[in-house]
């Protein structure tokens, strides 16, 4: 086997373990996802059944910043501007509402949510 054909069956195998990878990692993300998601309902059922507010769930590590924190909100669901303030305890805070307001304007300039009907989704 000449050179070529070997460089050429090594980078045929690099590609297909690569794609693999990614297949899976789309997977993981997906349950990350879910989970994530299930958490959120679980805390927000529970502030609306104990009237408290309840610090957003956070995944590992500090919790990123509130454009993450508003997209974490948004999995799997619409929401009002309203309900997202809720949900992520800023209720009585109008400087957070504030920074809520201009972290909803950016996502949405930068195509990562929807406004339509004044619920906000994920693209």
């Amino acid at each position: 086997m000449d050179l070529v054909t070997a460089m050429a069956e090594e980078r045929t195998k690099l590609t297909a373990l690569i794609k693999a990878i990614e297949e899976k990692k789309a997977e993981l993300d997906a349950k990350i996802s879910q989970a994530r998601t299930e958490l959120r309902a679980l805390d927000l059922y529970e502030s609306a059944k104990t009237g408290k507010k309840i610090a957003p769930t956070k995944g590992k590590g500090t919790g990123g910043s509130l454009k993450q924190q508003i997209l974490t909100l948004l999995e799997g669901r619409s929401l009002k501007r309203a309900e997202i303030i809720e949900g992520l305890g800023y209720k009585d805070d109008k400087g957070k509402q504030n920074s809520l307001s201009t972290a909803l304007v950016n996502l949405k300039k930068a195509g990562k949510v929807a406004l339509t009907d004044g619920l906000y989704t994920l693209k």
